[in-house]
């Protein structure tokens, strides 16, 4: 899955997206900044704001989703 993260942070124009992990509990990721990947893969950082973060274990990510933009057609 971290190769899925790695390929959403790169893409250009950047959306974002959601990881889902398997307790149930989602985490926005807002701008590639704000993800931190281990140098193995292992682990990932997703920071909430400036001081709260959420350390993640990949074994532990079940989805990956785009996040809904809430724009609506005319």
């Amino acid at each position: 899955m971290t190769h899925v993260i790695r390929n959403l942070l790169y893409a250009e124009p950047f959306m974002p997206f959601v990881i889902k992990s398997s307790d149930g509990k989602q985490y926005r990721v807002k701008h590639p900044d704000y993800v931190a990947i281990s140098p193995k893969g292992g682990r990932i950082t997703v920071y909430a704001d400036e001081e709260h973060f959420a350390m993640l274990s990949a074994l532990h990510i079940v989805a990956v989703e785009p996040t809904k933009t809430g724009t609506r057609r005319r």
